[in-house]
């Protein structure tokens, strides 16, 4: 993992610890094979900004633009590998009673709000991408029939 995403994270953890409703917490992270696993949660930030960019484009353009199957396939595995991995710590945590695992716990609730973003954002990008087709298949079916009967 690298120095910056290491500082990154004890950044993130540093202002979770000053925040007034986690003051009381410890969420420091002990073990190198945890912060390896916490590393496979991280964002793919430069997916996740290309996705919204994608989704902005398409929500305002009038038109049907190309479609980003390289985006759209690497947002869908990293939801898929990610669920994985949230929901088998949340498993091995439920059968732990410690503040640490209760620490880890919330850790895990940051990433799984990150996850449901990705969701969204994905999920509304294919709508309207989907409304997009539709009301042009129906224009191009009219403008034919219009022609057709002169």
């Amino acid at each position: 993992m690298s120095s910056q995403t290491q500082r990154e994270k004890e950044q993130f953890l540093n202002q979770l610890q000053s925040s007034a409703s986690y003051r009381d917490t410890d969420f420091s992270i002990s073990s190198s094979d945890e912060v390896d696993h916490f590393a496979s949660l991280e964002c793919d930030t430069e997916s996740f900004a290309r996705l919204k960019q994608i989704f902005t484009n398409e929500k305002f353009s009038p038109e049907l633009l190309p479609f980003e199957f390289s985006v759209v396939d690497s947002i869908k595995e990293q939801i898929k590998k990610r669920k994985d991995i949230i929901n088998e710590t949340q498993f091995a945590l439920s059968t732990q009673e410690s503040e640490k695992s209760l620490s880890i716990s919330n850790l895990l609730n940051f990433y799984q709000l990150e996850l449901d973003r990705a969701v969204y954002l994905l999920r509304n990008y294919l709508r309207i991408r989907l409304r997009k087709v539709y009301f042009f298949h129906i224009s191009t079916a009219v403008t034919f029939l219009i022609h057709f009967v002169d």
